[in-house]
């Protein structure tokens, strides 16, 4: 069965969060890690990636998804966001997956 396996209620596994940047006019980047503020950029302090990104005409900023360990707990905080590849490195806020409507009150408009 499904709530058998081990590794879905392991607590520090990763889980889908979305990510808004701190700075609304900064664009997020796939592939950039997720590191606690103040970390120094290293494959212990890595708590997660960005899997995608998108602009949203609604939020009129800039979305991503990404894997971050524990991260329904960690709604609310701020992560930095590394990206070495394109020397970027930004602060972002963790929050839902769902960035609009997520009681569905629109569906029905």
């Amino acid at each position: 069965m499904i709530d058998e396996r081990e590794a879905l209620k392991a607590g520090n596994r990763d889980v889908l969060v979305g990510l808004k940047p701190v700075e609304p006019n900064e664009q997020l980047r796939a592939g950039a890690h997720l590191l606690t503020r103040g970390a120094v950029p290293s494959l212990e302090a890595d708590q997660g990636y960005v899997t995608s990104v998108a602009y949203s005409p609604m939020l009129r900023q800039w979305i991503g998804l990404a894997l971050l360990k524990r991260g329904r707990e960690r709604y609310g905080e701020v992560v930095q966001v590394y990206d070495d590849l394109r020397n970027a490195r930004m602060m972002a806020e963790v929050a839902h997956p769902c960035f609009y409507d997520r009681e569905n009150v629109k569906l029905n408009g």
